[in-house]
């Protein structure tokens, strides 16, 4: 006999299968198959990577802002404050750009799945040394003259 309750009921969850994935998107578990786990040191390591990032980035925001700043400074107080303000920023932007180099290669060196974050402050910091290199060698070779 069967009763209104019965006919009713929803059947019960079946059980995945063995390896059969808990959510999707996860990898399936087997008895008996270790899990690995990622470690914490990627973390550290994209830390660094991505401080490197925001140092590398430091020079182009000075950069940006001597456009605006320079046309007033020489038009107002003439060369010799543009002089000391672009001679000042250059150095900042180097200082800053070695910084992300360093940070940039620690990151990349370290044992780490992503290392996207390293290479964007190595080329940040790069471009900024080589452009410093540049600038300075352009200088000296027009003050020759």
């Amino acid at each position: 006999m069967t009763t209104p309750d019965d006919a009713t009921a929803q059947p019960a969850p079946q059980p995945p299968y063995a390896g059969a994935p808990a959510q999707p998107g996860q990898a399936p578990e087997y008895p008996g198959h270790y899990q690995a786990q990622s470690p914490a040191a990627p973390a550290q390591s994209d830390a660094l990577a991505r401080i490197g990032v925001v140092l590398g980035l430091v020079p182009l925001v000075v950069s940006f802002a001597l456009g605006f700043i320079i046309p007033a400074l020489v038009s107002s107080n003439g060369f010799e404050v543009y002089s000391l303000v672009y001679g000042v920023a250059n150095i900042v932007s180097l200082i800053f750009g070695i910084g992300a180099l360093v940070l940039g290669w620690i990151a990349a060196a370290r044992k780490s799945a992503n290392r996207l974050w390293a290479g964007i402050a190595i080329g940040l910091g790069g471009a900024t040394v080589l452009g410093f290199l540049v600038n300075t060698v352009s200088s000296l070779i027009a003050s020759a003259f």
